[in-house]
């Protein structure tokens, strides 16, 4: 792997210029299905909820998670095939739910479980704050959030290619696809992580537009990951030489 961070953004600005529509057209498609499916569990809670509805709304939140692994399955097909300057429709957003949906689910839950068990500080924190509040225990509480937030980068760098593996791997078993993603990533998480990083004050102007600047910055993210693991593979196209179709 030989491609510059700068270069792997520089290559997925260039894919996105002049077809940025599609790529935001299936981030908008992801995030409405699941914000859809959550509005009714949302609606229901309270700050005077019991414990039946507290747990209703943590195994929605689950099985939602799940769901929406799913479609990030589609945006992984999407920016591939765009990364790869194939032909790319927002019609991919649903093709974890026509090609190997099981294979597909049962990848989300290994990441969505792990993600999970990162946040058991951060539920701990949250917890705690219904007790009475002393400066010791908000100090604890926000090391607990702090804690939360460090281990979430484990997940984070080691799944990171999981689904494109496993989009490009279909005939393989679960375990064969974890196994090549892991054998993938040795070795790289520190440069992943450095990538990952470069996007931070991005990201932080896209939380105070409202989440609006997302639309512009998912799709560059996508797009230089889906580079990123490309060049592991040797495989990343000439910028300036290949063509490719976009389909709306």
């Amino acid at each position: 792997m030989n491609t510059t961070r700068k270069e792997l953004k520089r290559i997925a600005l260039g894919n996105l210029t002049g077809h940025y529509l599609v790529p935001i057209q299936v981030f908008i498609l992801a995030t409405f299905i699941t914000s859809i499916l959550e509005l009714p569990f949302l609606m229901l809670q309270t700050t005077e909820t019991s414990t039946v509805q507290n747990v209703t709304f943590y195994l929605a939140e689950f099985l939602i998670a799940l769901v929406s692994s799913v479609l990030t399955i589609g945006q992984h097909r999407m920016h591939l095939s765009m990364a790869r300057k194939e032909s790319f429709s927002k019609n991919q957003i649903f093709y974890g739910f026509k090609n190997h949906t099981d294979h597909y689910i049962l990848y989300g839950l290994i990441v969505t479980v792990s993600t999970y068990i990162t946040m058991i500080p951060y539920y701990i924190a949250q917890h705690l704050l219904n007790q009475a509040l002393t400066v010791n225990m908000v100090l604890l509480c926000i090391g607990l959030a702090i804690l939360s937030l460090l281990l979430q980068i484990i997940p984070q760098l080691e799944f990171s290619l999981l689904y494109f593996v496993a989009l490009e791997n279909e005939e393989l078993s679960a375990k064969q696809v974890l196994q090549k993603s892991h054998a993938l990533i040795k070795g790289h998480r520190g440069k992943l992580f450095v990538l990952l990083l470069s996007f931070f004050g991005m990201d932080l102007l896209a939380m105070l537009s409202m989440g609006i600047g997302y639309l512009w910055l998912h799709p560059y993210q996508m797009q230089t990951l889906s580079n990123f693991y490309l060049d592991l593979k040797g495989e990343l196209p000439a910028q300036e030489t290949s063509t490719f179709n976009q389909y709306a």
